[in-house]
């Protein structure tokens, strides 16, 4: 079994608050997130979010069901209920306040596949996809909330 495990922070000029609701504005995220088709919030109790994601994958769709807890407005982990693919898919992502307007995010993410994933499908989740989604949630946030 192939997995994959990656963290990475960025540093957002908008206030923790305001990133957060990026964050949890799910059926928002296909207008800003390359490769994501399109987002169906599947259940919503208390602190929990149920979310199927449809994805595009290196030129293959994919889709995937992830509950998410809303630990504060400073945390969402997550954890895979389904999925195509993958046995494993949990992560975090924190905010902490680094001065007026500016969020720290950090997004942290292990995944575990059924099969044997090639290497450099791995090395592309990690050292070119996952910043690139940064990017665009930052350049999101920043064009929707910025002063």
């Amino acid at each position: 079994m192939g997995s994959a495990k990656a963290v990475e922070s960025i540093v957002v000029d908008v206030s923790p608050d305001d990133f957060y609701k990026v964050l949890t504005g799910y059926e928002e995220m296909p207008t800003f997130i390359e490769g994501l088709e399109k987002i169906r919030v599947d259940s919503r109790e208390g602190k929990s979010v149920v979310v199927t994601y449809f994805v595009t994958v290196v030129g293959r769709k994919i889709q995937y069901t992830l509950r998410l807890s809303h630990d504060s407005n400073r945390e969402i982990s997550w954890k895979l209920v389904s999925g195509e693919f993958m046995k494993e898919n949990t992560g975090r992502w924190q905010l902490e306040e680094v001065g007026p307007g500016r969020t720290k995010a950090t997004y942290e993410l292990q995944m575990g596949f059924g099969m044997l994933v090639p290497g450099a499908i791995v090395t592309q989740l990690q050292k070119t996809s996952l910043p690139k989604m940064l990017q665009q949630y930052k350049a999101h946030a920043e064009k929707k909330f910025g002063k």
